[in-house]
């Protein structure tokens, strides 16, 4: 593990990610454990720049694609400037669900318009254990990413202690989901006119599906988060629901229509307790005459 480490702070580890060449999943996890307890010397930038472009692939689907782009700025009631966010993954990252970002003196800041306030989210100049939002500071170090040194630092959710996120200096975010097995990774990027990585077509996540699926959870055996990823081919009322081993219900994580597409949903089990658990989507026409029907039911397990 330590030469594993030694050679992902070095830049050295080549991991292939839909034809490309990412050392992410060890160099994230360098960071942390390295850097964590570090203090961070310089401030980690992120690009704020209308035209650039983030995609990400999830770990056991690198088939689709989830993409974050920025489209242009505008000003907002406060009388400050932001640049606008258009993803089709708010429901994974739930951080850009807001879509107006502004970054000043180190803070990654977000504009809420129902309430009109401004709500600082990451704060890339805190000191490691500062926490802003719902995340704290894990620690900063440097690395090599796309041939160039750069600040990289992880944030940890205050809320679930499993979930991570990394972000590296002029790139952005380059991986979210459990520092053991980063769920979301980066693809490749569209920075000022650069390209880094591999970026394709963004079609990919709302290509039509040609059936009803669910997909195994992973991790699996997890703790205490886990993700489980499904398609849907046509418009369906959705439930996803997370049963114990007697069959008692102990989590809704979807009920509602959805449109045609592929979709995932992060299980956070920290408040349950060890063992196995059962989860059942059922999806498709309400009424049991019209329409396709679809249930399918996959085991997990949770290991504390």
């Amino acid at each position: 593990m330590i030469l594993a480490l030694q050679w992902a702070v070095a830049g050295t580890i080549p991991i292939g990610v839909g034809g490309g060449v990412l050392r992410f999943i060890f160099g994230v996890l360098a960071c942390w454990l390295i850097g964590q307890g570090t203090s961070n010397s310089q401030v980690l930038e992120y690009p704020f720049q209308p035209g650039n472009l983030w995609q990400y692939v999830e770990y056991m689907r690198p088939d689709i694609i989830l993409q974050v782009e920025i489209l242009r700025d505008t000003t907002m009631a406060n009388g400050k400037a932001y640049s606008v966010f258009s993803s089709n993954c708010a429901d994974v990252f739930p951080f850009f669900s807001c879509g107006y970002f502004r970054e000043e003196h180190g803070q990654f800041l977000g504009y809420d318009t129902s309430s009109r306030m401004e709500n600082a989210i990451f704060d890339f100049a805190s000191s490691p254990g500062d926490t802003a939002g719902e995340w704290i500071h894990d620690g900063c170090m440097e690395d090599t990413l796309y041939s160039r040194s750069r600040i990289c630092c992880t944030f940890t959710n205050i809320h679930n202690w499993f979930t991570t996120v990394a972000f590296a200096d002029s790139i952005g975010m380059i991986g979210y989901g459990s520092l053991e097995a980063f769920n979301y990774q980066l693809r490749g990027a569209r920075i000022n006119g650069v390209s880094y990585g591999i970026v394709g077509v963004e079609q990919n996540r709302f290509m039509m599906p040609e059936k009803f699926s669910i997909a195994q959870n992973y991790p699996n055996p997890f703790n205490p988060t886990s993700t489980i990823s499904y398609s849907l081919p046509q418009k369906s009322f959705v439930t996803l629901k997370l049963c114990d081993l007697l069959g008692r219900e102990v989590r809704t994580l979807v009920n509602g229509e959805q449109e045609p597409g592929n979709y995932s949903r992060i299980v956070d089990a920290s408040d349950l307790p060890s063992g196995v658990y059962f989860y059942r989507l059922q999806a498709g026409n309400p009424s049991a005459s019209s329409g396709r029907r679809f249930t399918d039911i996959k085991k997990m397990v949770l290991l504390k």
